[in-house]
């Protein structure tokens, strides 16, 4: 082997990992305290928060739902309500016009005893039934703006540290809107009249209370220092590419390969022989990159096998996307040029990431 493509292969990743630990020095990071003792606070009203106009919407209109929901009209200030036959109605007069309805309340039972929503078709509900069924079941819906997007599950960890969830900012804390925008206070309403009316007990007295749960103490680098970070060591991993391409090539350009088949090599041999010799590089270049990087304090909080087995799996990664590469190429030095560029092709993935749709990120990821 050529002494000075060796050492190259092993000292560029180091000399990169050196680099980004310079660069974290030279970023300060944002201490967040730890967050505790805060107080239970009552749910706020809505009936002064509403435009004039703005109307509470049900379905199904039957008689024992508009008990209900004249109750629910009573507790949050006399909203005006209104019934409609079935779900789909209502998102027709919502559609119809956006500020005249705050919300809307699906009831849903069936006569098993289950719950479900049947999309926009009127749930089966007992028709004619003075008092409501043992089982029901409601969904609420209000415009999406005004309550947190459901598919998101997860907030940052810097997010939700004020001392009061009435006064969080929506945009560092989205599970603040339920409260803002009243929908727990529409829920704890719905629920108070179904119990009262399923009781008997017209003065059952029904409260609820907000608390964020504790927040543990948190330091928070920039994004861009963690992009930067993932690029880094994505770039440092080329020249395995580069090289492997390279000599691969090299011995087809020269003929080397067909002679050696010549006399019986076979391919499974020639290919293991690469993959072997490439293997023992990354897994020294690995050590020495996981180690300086425990060493610098890039991965204070990780296990130190679990880094290295992530830098061996993405190096072994590298050495089929060569072998990948290899037969489109008879040139050695275009398919040097070429090759690096492919792979540094692939760091178009981490704005996909952060931007794209899930369809994008995917076809990202088969990148990497």
């Amino acid at each position: 082997r050529n002494m000075q493509q060796t050492f190259q292969e092993i000292l560029v990743p180091v000399y990169f990992v050196l680099m980004i630990m310079l660069l974290k020095n030279t970023v300060k990071p944002t201490s967040y305290s730890e967050v505790r003792g805060l107080n239970q606070m009552p749910l706020p009203s809505v009936s002064g928060d509403l435009p004039p106009g703005m109307l509470l919407a049900f379905a199904p209109n039957t008689t024992a739902l508009r008990r209900v929901m004249q109750e629910v009209s009573s507790e949050l200030g006399d909203i005006p309500i209104r019934g409609f036959s079935a779900p789909g109605h209502i998102e027709d007069a919502y559609l119809a016009n956006e500020r005249s309805v705050w919300a809307g309340v699906v009831f849903g039972v069936n006569k098993t005893g289950g719950h479900g929503i049947n999309g926009g078709a009127a749930p089966a509900v007992y028709y004619g039934q003075p008092r409501l069924p043992s089982h029901i079941s409601y969904v609420i819906r209000m415009n999406g703006s005004h309550v947190p997007q459901t598919q998101d599950h997860f907030t940052a960890r810097s997010h939700c540290r004020t001392p009061s969830v009435l006064t969080s900012n929506a945009a560092v804390c989205p599970a603040s809107l339920y409260v803002s925008s009243g929908f727990l206070t529409l829920q704890l309403a719905v629920n108070r009249a179904i119990i009262r009316d399923r009781l008997q007990a017209p003065t059952l007295s029904l409260a609820m209370t907000v608390q964020q749960f504790p927040k543990a103490a948190y330091v928070a680098y920039s994004d861009t220092f963690v992009s930067v970070l993932s690029m880094y060591f994505v770039i440092a991993f080329s020249p395995f590419v580069q090289f492997l391409l390279v000599n691969i090539v090299r011995e087809k350009e020269n003929k080397i390969k067909a002679g050696m088949a010549m006399i019986g090599l076979r391919n499974l041999a020639f290919w293991l022989a690469w993959f072997l010799t490439y293997a023992l590089l990354i897994l020294v270049c690995s050590c020495i990159v996981t180690a300086t990087s425990k060493w610098g304090k890039l991965f204070e909080k990780s296990n130190a096998f679990l880094i290295l087995l992530l830098f061996l799996c993405y190096g072994m990664s590298m050495i089929t996307f060569a072998f990948m590469l290899s037969p489109f190429f008879s040139h050695a030095k275009l398919a040097g040029a070429i090759g690096s560029s492919t792979f540094l092709f692939s760091l178009i993935q981490f704005p996909l990431h952060s931007f794209g749709s899930d369809g994008m990120k995917w076809c990202g990821s088969l990148l990497s």
